[in-house]
C-alpha cells in the first residue's frame, strides 16, 4: 500500500468551502454541551486532560478529546511534550454520529 500525500493546492481545488461553511454554521448554532475540561494531575509536572461534548438534538454527537501534557518527554524520550486523542461517537452506543 503507498499512502497517497496532496498539495496544499489539490486539498483546496477537493473540497467543497460553500457547504464546509454552511455546515460550520449549522453545527455551531445547534449548540452544544462543553462542560469545563477534567484536569487530574498525574505527576508534579505530568497532566491528564479530558475535554468531553456532546449535542442533545440532530444526530447527538458525542465527542472526547483526551490531552495527556509530559514536558518531560522531550528530554527522555524525544517525544511530543502533548498527547492528542480525539473520539467521536454517536449517543447511541457503537453508532458512529450521523449513523455512518
Amino acid at each position: 500500500m503507498t499512502l497517497r500525500f496532496y498539495s496544499a493546492g489539490e486539498v483546496h481545488a477537493a473540497l467543497a468551502w460553500e457547504r464546509l461553511a454552511d455546515a460550520l454554521a449549522a453545527a455551531f448554532a445547534a449548540g452544544a454541551h462543553v462542560p469545563l475540561r477534567h484536569a487530574h494531575p498525574l505527576s508534579e509536572t505530568d497532566t491528564l486532560l479530558l475535554m468531553p461534548a456532546w449535542r442533545d438534538s440532530g444526530d447527538g454527537g458525542l465527542g472526547v478529546k483526551i490531552v495527556t501534557v509530559m514536558p518531560g518527554n522531550a528530554a527522555r524520550l524525544c517525544w511530543p511534550a502533548c498527547s492528542v486523542t480525539v473520539s467521536s461517537t454517536g449517543m447511541n452506543p457503537g453508532h458512529p454520529p450521523n449513523g455512518r
